[in-house]
């Protein structure tokens, strides 16, 4: 069993949480808070974003042949 992901390094949940400020954007009255929480939502996915490369990258790195270390 590998170890768990923390959740600042897992894009579906940072996905989630954006689902999450944009619902509590459309229940909101006061403009203010309604442009924050859209606000948030967007640097969410952002960092999702980020993450998911990061992710890439990483695999990419492992499945390239290791050189000869001799």
């Amino acid at each position: 069993m590998g170890t768990p992901t923390p959740l600042e390094e897992d894009p579906i949940h940072l996905r989630q949480r954006a689902r999450a400020a944009r619902f509590e954007a459309t229940r909101t009255a006061d403009p203010i808070t309604s442009e924050t929480l859209i606000a948030i939502a967007c640097a969410y996915d952002q960092l999702a974003d980020l993450v998911e490369a990061k992710i890439r990258t990483e695999s990419a790195e492992e499945q390239k042949p290791q050189a000869d270390e001799s």
